[in-house]
């Protein structure tokens, strides 16, 4: 008797165990609940993968390395050693904490004694797999991924993988407060635009925008201030109110702002593709219009697999780095530039990573300096002072400072 009563109180066991290890039934569940902390890919296009996020049940590409660091970066859990070794390995028996892997199933761990190792727990099996370094890493992630329709992906709704990061950067000029806005250019659910408050070129008494009033209208989730330009509280500015002389490319009009200005502007110009695939040219007046520039812009991409077709375009300057290389001219400052302390706007890639950034107390020398400690390949200066303004999901990072008459904007495609 005493043996038939503990073999049901531990097949009754068994039985409780298993139901908290089963998922949840399907069928009361949206599309972005039946995948949650899966990694999936549709059908016709496996290598784009994307992970759904069980906090904010959105999907996050992480389809190459930079990707899954990010998605680490912002997503992971930071867990201990010993807190690791209540999730057991995939391929083992053990059973471990069994609530404990419940409420880690689907998420990215790193060991913070362990040197921050990387681990994914599976969200069917809830036991763990060593994430490991680059091509390992990229080889874990492909074989736990699950194929779906392109219909079932498109009901997952895409994150905001625009990410905010505030920190001090220690360059070769010193620590400088930074802010910055960063994401990945490649991501297709993200278009980088350039917008302005001008219809037609305006050499004064210009129309300009806050900041908020651009992203509002364009329903941006993030924004940076643009050019330089001549604000109306400048005396020297009486004549020429908000008016600026850079060329930039109205992405919502699709038209030139100020293109007669490509071949006499002497600064570098930034170019996004529809891809988002960016291109630094060191000084616009290199082209003889917008044909020429549009005519360089399909030739590069065509050696790199972006689509040449011209999405958003500003320029300013002066070049802070060019393919990996430091790339000021110290001859180009004028004095503030060189002499004055204040925030300072940029903005730069390496890889497919993009960023807006601000540095404060910074001259133009010094945002160089910045851009390099951030090991940016090529950046370019924008705006500051008092027309500096950062905005991430509607609210103000910095600023919104004065009214601008043109701004970067991150929107959703």
């Amino acid at each position: 008797m005493l043996y038939w009563s503990y073999m049901i109180k531990r097949f009754l066991l068994t039985l409780f165990i298993g139901s908290l290890l089963l998922p949840v039934p399907a069928q009361s569940l949206t599309m972005a609940e039946r995948y949650i902390g899966r990694i999936i890919a549709t059908t016709d296009d496996p290598e784009n993968m994307y992970y759904v996020v069980p906090r904010t049940k959105e999907r996050v590409r992480i389809s190459n390395f930079d990707q899954v660091k990010a998605v680490m970066e912002q997503y992971a859990i930071r867990i201990t050693s010993a807190d690791l070794a209540r999730i057991p390995v995939v391929g083992t028996s053990d059973l471990g904490d069994v609530l404990y892997r419940r409420k880690m199933a689907g998420r990215f761990l790193r060991v913070t004694d362990l040197r921050n190792q990387a681990w994914y727990v599976h969200p069917r099996t809830k036991r763990r797999i060593r994430l490991g370094r680059s091509t390992t890493a990229m080889n874990v992630i492909r074989a736990q991924r699950y194929l779906i329709t392109p219909d079932m992906m498109a009901a997952i709704p895409t994150a905001s993988t625009i990410r905010l990061v505030v920190s001090d950067v220690v360059t070769s000029r010193g620590t400088f407060k930074t802010e910055r806005l960063v994401f990945d250019w490649s991501d297709p659910a993200l278009r980088v635009t350039t917008d302005t408050a001008n219809t037609s070129d305006c050499d004064r008494d210009c129309p300009t925008l806050s900041l908020g009033q651009y992203a509002s209208r364009r329903n941006a989730i993030a924004g940076l201030h643009g050019t330089y330009f001549c604000p109306q509280d400048y005396a020297a500015c009486a004549s020429k109110k908000n008016s600026y002389f850079y060329p930039i490319w109205n992405t919502f009009t699709s038209s030139w702002r100020n293109s007669d200005r490509i071949k006499y502007t002497s600064e570098p110009i930034l170019v996004f593709d529809t891809t988002n695939r960016p291109y630094l040219y060191s000084s616009s007046a290199t082209f003889t219009g917008p044909g020429g520039l549009a005519a360089r812009v399909a030739s590069d991409a065509a050696a790199v697999g972006g689509s040449g077709i011209i999405q958003a375009a500003i320029s300013n300057g002066p070049l802070l780095r060019k393919n990996g290389a430091h790339a000021l001219d110290p001859n180009k400052l004028d004095w503030k530039q060189a002499n004055v302390h204040g925030a300072r706007g940029g903005v730069g890639w390496a890889g497919t990573t993009m960023m807006l950034f601000v540095a404060h107390g910074a001259t133009v020398t010094d945002l160089a300096a910045v851009a390099a400690a951030l090991k940016l390949d090529n950046a370019m200066n924008l705006d500051g002072g008092g027309s500096t303004a950062m905005i991430l999901k509607g609210k103000y990072i910095l600023g919104p400072g004065r009214a601008l008459p043109n701004a970067i904007l991150i929107t959703r495609r």
